[in-house]
């Protein structure tokens, strides 16, 4: 296991037992990755900055279950893109409604 990995390993763990400022430094060194996923996805800085609020509340409010097969990048990346194809398609319903 290399540095960078237990480093992540140790700070998810933080996270997991609720240490907030563990919380912190993950969405501080992931927020401008995740908003530019977002906004290359929806083309809209408003809509991306919602977006990314989600997924943090939701990376919170699920890390819990981060059983670490993956990177935690590569769980947040599918977070995003999951959350970013919902608002779509509700996106398009609500369209479909009106």
């Amino acid at each position: 296991m290399d540095h960078k990995t237990s480093e992540e390993s140790d700070l998810v763990r933080r996270v997991q037992a609720r240490d907030e400022i563990a919380f912190r430094e993950i969405v501080e060194r992931h927020q401008a990755k995740v908003f530019s996923i977002i906004y290359g996805i929806l083309r809209n800085r408003n809509d991306a900055e919602d977006i990314a609020q989600q997924v943090f509340a939701k990376i919170y409010f699920s890390i819990r279950n981060f059983d670490f097969r993956s990177s935690l990048l590569t769980w947040i990346y599918k977070i995003t893109v999951n959350e970013c194809y919902d608002y779509l398609r509700k996106k398009r319903v609500r369209k479909l409604v009106y």
